[in-house]
C-alpha cells in the first residue's frame, strides 16, 4: 500500500464531510487507506466518517496530541503517511500522486505543503501562509513529539510539494469557535509548562494560542518569555526563529513600536525573506513616523511577496501570516507618500487597491490627490470603480469624501466636479443637475426634486434647498419628511457654502411667511436660529429676526403639542432643549406687562435650557430695562420740575430782598439734585455781579 491517510477527530461534524470530500480524489488515485481515530465525539462525526472508511478506532482522549497522532501511525500500513486535520482542505491532490507515483519521492523522506489559514469566513482572501510538513515515508524512526501542535520526527531530506491545504481553524469571526479551542488548548499547554518551564516551542505555543484565541495583550508575555529563554541559552536563533514573528507583530498590536524595530530588524539578519517582519517593520517606522525607512521596509515587503514561491519551503519555520496583506500596503505607502507631499507616488500606489474594505479607506485619501492634482477625470474613474462594487454605502462614502473636500475649493473647481457627476442616473446626479441648472423653467427638476428621499441622504444635499430658496419656490416643492437634525445639517452647510445666505434667508422668508404648513414653520424655525448664530446681521436686522425666532417657534410647539402640556406645566415632555426655550418664553410673554419680577425669571430658566439663544435673551432683558426707564423718566421729570420752579421762585425773593447767603445755600443743595441748570447759572452769576 502506498499511502495510509491518518486523522484523529472529536466533534467535527461541521467540517469533516467538506475535509473528506477533498481528501477522496487522493486516495482514489493511489492505493492507500483513510484511518480514523475518534477521542469522544458526541455529535455526528463517526456517522459522517463511515461514510468514507471502515478503519474507525475509539481511544480516550489524554490530553497529548502527539501521542494521538502515534496512535494513528501505528495504525497505517502504507509506505507514505500523511496526517490531516478535519478543519482542513486539500485544494489539489494531482501533484501528491505525482510525487508518490514517481522518482520525485525517491531518496526523500518527507514532503511539505502550502497551507493557507483562513481567518475570516466571508473573506478567505485573507489568509496567512507557510508550509507544514504533512508526508512522511514511515520509517522506523518516525512519529511525533509535543503535548500541542505536535512536532513530526524524520530523517531529511525534505522536499515541497507544489499544492496547498485550506486550513479553517483559526476564524476570527467565530466567537463561540475561539472560545471552545482556547478553552481546550490552553489547559495542556500550561500544565506542559509546568513539568518544563523553558520549553521556548511551548511558550511560543501558548502564546500563540491566546493570541489567536483570546487577546494580544496577555500573548505577549509567553513569547517574550520564549525570547529570553532561547537567547540565555544562546541557542542559534534560525532555531527558534519563528519566535521573532510572533514577538514583533505582539509589540506592534501592543503599541511597542520601537521594540517592533528592534526585534524586526535583529530577525532579519538572520532571514532576509521574512515577510512578516517586513511588514512588521514598516508599520512600526510608519507608527513612529519615520515615513521614509517605512517605505524601504515596505518595498522589501513587495518584493519578498511577489517573489513568495520562490522563498517557499526554504524554512518551514518561516510562516507568512501578512502575504495577503499587500493591498494593506498599497495603502499605508499612499499615505505615507500624502504626508510627504509625494502626491504623485501616493495617487499611484492607491490606484492598486481593489478591496473593498481598503478601497473605502482610502476614498478620502484618493480624491484630496485627484483634486489636488486636478485629475478630474481620475475623480470619475475612480466613482466608476466604486460603483463596479454596487454598494450604495461605499457610493455615499465616496460622495461625502467629495463633497467635504469640495468645501474648500473655488467655484470653478465646485463646477467641475458637478460637471463629472450631472449625467449619473443617480440621485447625486440630480443634485448636480440643479447645481448647474441656469434655464428659467424649473417645472421639469421639482417633480424630481420632490421625490428625493432628503431624509436619507447627506449634507450636501442641502443645495436642494438653496436652489428653491433662490427662486423663491414654496418648500412644498421638497419632501419635508425630514428629521430637525438631518434639517440643521442642510442649512449649516449652506451657511458655510454661501457668503450670502443669511440675506438669502431673510430675502426668501419675508417672501414666504404667510399661511405657512407646519412642515414649513418648523423649516423658517430652522433658518432663523441659524441666521441669528451668524455674525452677519446688524443689530436691527437681529431683533427683527429674533421676534420672529421666537413667534415662529411658539407657534409650533403650541401647533404639535397638545394644551395640557402648557396648562399644567409639563416642559419636560418636549422634544429637546430648544422646544423647551420657547416653552419659558410663552410663559414669559403673559407676564411681561403685569409681574416683571417672574418675566425675568422665566427668560433665564429659557437660557438655562438653550445657552444657544444668550444674545438673545439679553436683547429681550435690555428691551425690558428701557422700558422701566422709559417709564420711570416722565413721573420723575415732572417732580424735578415742580421742584425746580419752586426752588427758583425762592430764589429770586432772596436776591430781591438782599439774602445773598441763604440763596447760595439754596443754589448750593438744588445743584446737588439738578446740576447744570442754565437758569441757576444765571442767578449765580446776579449774585457775582452784586459783588457780595
Amino acid at each position: 500500500m502506498k499511502l495510509s491517510i491518518g486523522m484523529m477527530v472529536k466533534n467535527e461534524e461541521k467540517n469533516l464531510e467538506r475535509c473528506l470530500e477533498s481528501l477522496k480524489p487522493l486516495l482514489n488515485a493511489v492505493s492507500s487507506e483513510l484511518i480514523i481515530v475518534d477521542t469522544g465525539s458526541m455529535d455526528q462525526t463517526v456517522e459522517i466518517a463511515r461514510k468514507y472508511t471502515d478503519k474507525i478506532y475509539f481511544h480516550p482522549w489524554e490530553n497529548d496530541y502527539s501521542k494521538m497522532r502515534n496512535i494513528t501511525v501505528q495504525y497505517a500500513q502504507g509506505d507514505w503517511f500523511m496526517f490531516v486535520d478535519a478543519d482542513e482542505e486539500l485544494v489539489d491532490h494531482k501533484p501528491i500522486v505525482q510525487f508518490l507515483t514517481t522518482k520525485a519521492s525517491k531518496n526523500i523522506n518527507a514532503a511539505a505543503i502550502k497551507i493557507n489559514n483562513i481567518y475570516h469566513f466571508n473573506e478567505p482572501s485573507k489568509i496567512g501562509t507557510g508550509v507544514v510538513t504533512r508526508l512522511f515515508r514511515k520509517t522506523a524512526e518516525f512519529g511525533f513529539r509535543g503535548v500541542i501542535h505536535e512536532e513530526p520526527i524524520f530523517n531529511p531530506p525534505l522536499a515541497v510539494i507544489d499544492t496547498v491545504l485550506l486550513h479553517y481553524g483559526y476564524p476570527a469571526d467565530d466567537p463561540e469557535l475561539k472560545k471552545r479551542k482556547f478553552k481546550l488548548y490552553e489547559p495542556i499547554l500550561l500544565q506542559a509548562i509546568e513539568k518544563d518551564p523553558e520549553n521556548i516551542g511551548l511558550l511560543f505555543y501558548l502564546s500563540n494560542t491566546i493570541a489567536t484565541f483570546k487577546n494580544h495583550k496577555d500573548a505577549l508575555e509567553p513569547a517574550i518569555r520564549a525570547y529570553e529563554t532561547a537567547k540565555r541559552k544562546n541557542l542559534d536563533p534560525v532555531e527558534y526563529f519563528y519566535v521573532y514573528g510572533t514577538l514583533a507583530i505582539l509589540y506592534n498590536d501592543n503599541g511597542e513600536y520601537k521594540k517592533t524595530v528592534e526585534i524586526a530588524q535583529e530577525g532579519l539578519e538572520y532571514r532576509e525573506w521574512a515577510i512578516d517582519l517586513w511588514f512588521c517593520l514598516a508599520k512600526a517606522q510608519g507608527m513612529l513616523k519615520k515615513y521614509q525607512e517605512a517605505i524601504a521596509s515596505y518595498q522589501k515587503f513587495l518584493y519578498y511577496a511577489e517573489n513568495y514561491e520562490q522563498y517557499l519551503g526554504k524554512d518551514p519555520r518561516i510562516l507568512a501570516n501578512s502575504i495577503s496583506k499587500t493591498e494593506e500596503v498599497y495603502y499605508d505607502l499612499g499615505v505615507m507618500y500624502k504626508e510627504m507631499n509625494q502626491k504623485a507616488d501616493a495617487l499611484e500606489v492607491l490606484e492598486k487597491i481593489e478591496s473593498i474594505e481598503l478601497v473605502e479607506k482610502a476614498v478620502p485619501h484618493q480624491i484630496a490627490l485627484y483634486l489636488s492634482l486636478e485629475k478630474y477625470k481620475g475623480i470619475k474613474g475612480f466613482y466608476n470603480k466604486i460603483k463596479a462594487f454596487a454598494k450604495r454605502d461605499l457610493e455615499k462614502s465616496f460622495c461625502l469624501a467629495l463633497e467635504s473636500l469640495l468645501l474648500s475649493e473655488n467655484d470653478d473647481r465646485r463646477k467641475e466636479a458637478a460637471e463629472l457627476f450631472q449625467n449619473e442616473d443617480t440621485e447625486y446626479g440630480l443634485l448636480n443637475r440643479i447645481r448647474l441648472w441656469d434655464q428659467e423653467n424649473v417645472n421639469q427638476l421639482l417633480d424630481e426634486i420632490s421625490k428625493l428621499p432628503l431624509n436619507e441622504l447627506g449634507f450636501y444635499f442641502g443645495d436642494v434647498f438653496y436652489f428653491i430658496m433662490k427662486r423663491k419656490i414654496s418648500l412644498h416643492s421638497i419632501n419635508l419628511e425630514i428629521q430637525e437634525q438631518e434639517l440643521e445639517l442642510f442649512f449649516r452647510y449652506l451657511n458655510e457654502k454661501y457668503p450670502d445666505f443669511a440675506v438669502l434667508c431673510d430675502t426668501y422668508l419675508q417672501s414666504q411667511d404667510k399661511d405657512s404648513t407646519l412642515e414649513e414653520q418648523r423649516v423658517h424655525k430652522i433658518l432663523r436660529r441659524i441666521m441669528l448664530q451668524t455674525e452677519h446681521l446688524d443689530q436691527e436686522k437681529y431683533d427683527q429676526v429674533l421676534d420672529r425666532y421666537i413667534k415662529d417657534g411658539i407657534g409650533y410647539i403650541r401647533r404639535i403639542y397638545r394644551l395640557e402640556i402648557f396648562e399644567d406645566d409639563k416642559p419636560y415632555l418636549l422634544a429637546d432643549k430648544e422646544e423647551i426655550f420657547f416653552y419659558y418664553l410663552d410663559k414669559a410673554r403673559f407676564v411681561e406687562t403685569t409681574d416683571r419680577a417672574q418675566y425675568v425669571r422665566y427668560l433665564k430658566k429659557a437660557l438655562l435650557e438653550y445657552p444657544d439663544m444668550k444674545k438673545g435673551i439679553e436683547v429681550l432683558l435690555n428691551r425690558l430695562t428701557k422700558k422701566m426707564d422709559d417709564q420711570a423718566k416722565p413721573s420723575v421729570s415732572a417732580e424735578m420740575q415742580e421742584y425746580a420752579q419752586i426752588v427758583k421762585a425762592n430764589l429770586k425773593q432772596f436776591i430781591q430782598n438782599g439774602m445773598f447767603k441763604e440763596a447760595r445755600e439754596i443754589i448750593q443743595g438744588y445743584e446737588e439734585i439738578i446740576p447744570n441748570d442754565p437758569e441757576i447759572t444765571e442767578l449765580k452769576n446776579s449774585i457775582a455781579a452784586m459783588n457780595i
